[in-house]
């Protein structure tokens, strides 16, 4: 996983890449997550998300409405909030 830090203090970490990205952002005190992928990659999303030790999600941007960015919204909502 690549991870970057802003300026203003919110670390990235790309969660996934390929077809889809997702991203995880944080500043310590808010989480956010920028797409979710398709539904076959949930697990390795999943796991990903757990190993950063990820309890809550607080705002999820989806990007676009197209299944490779949001076919895990329900899930992230559901496991995540």
């Amino acid at each position: 996983m690549n991870t970057w830090k802003t300026k203003s203090g919110y670390v990235i970490t790309k969660l996934l890449s390929g077809r889809s990205n997702v991203f995880f952002l944080s500043n310590g005190n808010k989480s956010i997550i920028i797409d979710t992928s398709i539904k076959m990659l949930w697990r390795v999303l999943d796991k990903k998300i757990r190993s950063k030790k990820i309890r809550k999600i607080d705002y999820l941007i989806l990007t676009h409405a197209h299944f490779d960015h949001v076919a895990n919204a329900n899930r992230l909502k559901r496991d995540y909030s």
